[in-house]
Parts: structure tokens; sequence; C-alpha cells
């Protein structure tokens, strides 16, 4: 199912629960579920309602504000590299599950509960990448 304000795909399971994808907030992703509930029970013609809702992972992204030189990361086994992937897998800050960082700076943060969560980790993770900016010509 797709909505368009706000912009979030729901997936809809027989058990009751839904993943919200794509809302640009918890409050957003909220509203979604909100309309999703109404919009079943008008089609069904029963009553429903939410009773337990709960953000479980944001995925956010970002830039460092320099290019990372991720084999370095790599090679000092401080994050995970597999030749199929062109970044690399960061673990080991609190409050997100992974990192994913890129060679050019970007980076996404994925596994966070909530919004302040991943700006503290986004705060962690500068500092501790910044030994492996790549050095520019």
């Amino acid at each position: 199912m797709r909505k368009t304000d706000p912009k979030s795909t729901i997936l809809v399971f027989k058990s009751g629960k839904m993943i919200i994808i794509g809302s640009e907030s918890e409050k957003d992703a909220e509203k979604v579920a909100r309309k999703t509930v109404r919009d079943i029970s008008k089609a069904l013609s029963i009553k429903a309602k939410i009773s337990d809702f709960k953000v479980t992972n944001i995925v956010a992204n970002a830039e460092i504000g320099w290019p990372i030189d991720i084999v370095k990361i790599a090679d000092e086994k401080e994050g995970l590299k597999d030749e199929s992937f062109p970044g690399v897998v960061y673990r080991g800050i609190k409050k997100v599950k992974a990192a994913l960082l890129f060679s050019c700076g970007k980076v996404f943060l994925t596994g966070a509960t909530k919004r302040r969560s991943i700006k503290t980790a986004f705060i962690v993770l500068k500092k501790k990448v910044e030994k492996f900016k790549k050095k520019t010509l």
C-alpha cells in the first residue's frame, strides 16, 4: 500500500503488524499508520485501532565532509570490507547497529530507534573516522 501524504510505503501483514518505509519522521510514520488503519477499517467494515506504535529502525544518511580512506579502515580491522560492496560496514558505535561508509564521504546510519540517537552516533562516528581522512593531492 502506498500513501502520498506523507509519502510512505506500507506493508500490512495478516497479524495486523505493519512496516512503514520512507517516512521523513516518526510523527509522519505514526500519521501514515493511523491513515492505513482507518482505510482498512472502512474497507473491511470493522473497528480497528493502533494498539502499540513503536519505531524499531531508523535509517539516515549524511555527509562526513571529506573523502574517507575506506581501505585503511578495513585494514585496521575497524570496518568490514566486502569486494562486491563499494563501501565499508562500520560497527561499534553505540545507539546504532551499523554505519555504511563510502569513500566519497557519504554515510548511512542504520538501526537507531530515536532520532537523537542518530545525531549522537554521527558526531561520534565523525570523530572516529577523522583519522581516516583521505589525503588529497
